[in-house]
């Protein structure tokens, strides 16, 4: 399977954007109309699976549905390998616990760093 056919079996739409050393592909909800509506949860649910394997994505775009991948300046091919792997493992885990539709993850929060605590003045 080529990489761009399993960014579409995992929800990517549309095509991906991005340049040399960045790039990002929304995700959306599982509908059947001609302009799916964006999936922010989907796409924290990939954010969420791909840390646990070690892999740091950003989210950004339209309703923060967009997965951002931001390499360093220099990486070899095999380091580009293995991030992939790490994000189709990641997309598959995030769809696994969505079952067949993302509307079925549950709400989460922003995906932002939750507030501190406490006195931090």
């Amino acid at each position: 399977m080529t990489r761009r056919a399993g960014a579409r079996r995992a929800g990517a739409q549309g095509e991906g954007a991005g340049g040399a050393l960045g790039g990002g592909a929304p995700y959306a909800g599982a509908t059947r109309t001609a302009a799916p509506s964006a999936d922010p949860a989907l796409a924290v649910a990939v954010q969420q699976e791909c840390l646990r394997r070690g892999l740091i994505v950003e989210l950004g775009g339209r309703h923060s549905a967009v997965i951002r991948l931001l390499p360093p300046l220099t990486i070899t091919d095999e380091q580009a390998e293995a991030v992939l792997d790490r994000l189709t493992d990641a997309l598959d885990a995030a769809i696994r616990t969505a079952g067949t539709r993302s509307r079925e993850l549950p709400p989460t929060a922003a995906p932002f760093a939750p507030p501190l605590t406490g006195d931090h003045r």
